[in-house]
């Protein structure tokens, strides 16, 4: 299997996080059942917070996610894959402020200039970095051909 597909894997499974976690109820009901009411209450008051809205449950996410799928399937050299996938938080801040501006209205603050990359480059490195470690593991192990 080529090392590019778990790029492909892991950009799916982010998107199928974000859209289960932020935008279903199903992992409500799960916490509620498995977890206690309490916890339950956790997570639904952080779910509801600003902070979160903003960052996780934001649409921006997900098509920004889908657009990066569908920009690498249009390729038709698949070798850059990995280096892109490793810019992927950084070219997320840009559409995150601009998703923000549009789902505020049009209100802008100069705070999201720091905010957004203060939140989104640790975050998406902590996603990115076990991705990119998992690949060459697997690379150098001969388990996945490298592109």
């Amino acid at each position: 299997m080529p090392s590019n597909w778990i790029y492909y894997i892991a950009l799916i499974l982010l998107l199928a996080f974000v859209v289960v976690f932020s935008h279903t109820d199903y992992v409500a009901q799960w916490i509620w059942y498995n977890a206690g009411e309490a916890m339950y209450y956790k997570f639904m008051e952080m779910r509801e917070t600003a902070q979160f809205k903003e960052f996780m449950g934001s649409p921006a996410l997900p098509v920004y996610l889908i657009t990066a799928y569908m920009y690498w399937l249009s390729e038709d050299d698949d070798k850059d894959i990995e280096k892109q996938f490793m810019l992927l938080p950084l070219a997320y801040i840009p559409f995150s402020i601009l998703g923000q501006v549009l789902l505020s209205g049009g209100e802008f603050s100069a705070s999201m200039l720091y905010a957004h990359p203060l939140v989104i480059i640790p975050a998406g490195y902590m996603y990115v970095f076990p991705w990119v470690i998992f690949v060459r593991v697997f690379c150098k192990l001969r388990l996945v051909i490298e592109s």
